[in-house]
């Protein structure tokens, strides 16, 4: 099985005079263009957080380019742009930036707010790696990108084999919220990780990799 991760935060700054900016129908053109340039017809998908939501809106538009689906510390909805909680996430995330402050800089304690107890020197040092290759202009239109986020109409209508996997420690994505999303796709499965955050694929590779492998086994008998 090969594996590849599209970077369209790269695109979208090479490209953003040619396109119509960083949103949901732009990324999921990028994604299926980018199966069509490796020759791909059809494939397994991993969507973390961000990406998971993205994941939602290509099988949206393209479910016969998907074989699987896992949805990984995500969510099925952010809720409406214009209600307070939205614009405190926002203002919280993006106040920071506005006073100066880099991504670099607020990585540490960013980091720390979202994983659990036990992160290794090696995990954290490959998630500071990870932030310092986004730049502040794609990280703020991914934030508003991602507000007003809601495919849970579409749930019910999956067909695809789905592994949902929830952490125990994830404040942004909890466990109980990603459960009910699993009882809302068909044959959906749910896995929640222990003592793990939001970064459970670096907190805990051993364990993530283990439930991604047996998911995969399973579905290719």
């Amino acid at each position: 099985m090969r594996s590849r991760v599209p970077d369209p935060g790269r695109c979208w700054e090479t490209r953003i005079g040619s396109c119509n900016g960083f949103t949901f129908p732009f990324l999921v053109k990028f994604l299926k263009n980018s199966l069509e340039e490796l020759e791909i017809e059809k494939a397994h998908f991993v969507g973390h957080s961000f990406g998971g939501m993205l994941l939602q809106e290509f099988v949206r538009e393209y479910p016969d380019s998907v074989k699987s689906m896992v949805f990984y510390a995500t969510s099925p909805a952010f809720g409406k742009a214009d209600s307070k909680w939205q614009k405190e996430y926002l203002n919280k995330r993006l106040k920071p930036l506005e006073n100066g402050k880099t991504l670099e800089e607020l990585a540490p304690k960013m980091i720390r707010s979202m994983t659990g107890e036990n992160l290794e020197p090696g995990g954290m040092e490959l998630a500071l790696k990870s932030v310092k290759g986004v730049s502040k202009d794609a990280y703020i239109q991914a934030l508003k990108c991602m507000v007003g986020f809601d495919g849970r109409d579409n749930l019910s209508r999956l067909n695809q084999p789905v592994l949902l996997v929830a952490a125990e420690k994830d404040p942004n994505a909890q466990p109980l919220m990603m459960e009910k999303m699993a009882s809302k796709i068909p044959g959906a499965r749910f896995v929640c990780l222990p003592k793990v955050g939001h970064l459970a694929h670096l907190e805990n590779p051993k364990s993530f990799h283990q439930v991604l492998n047996e998911f995969y086994e399973s579905i290719e008998k």
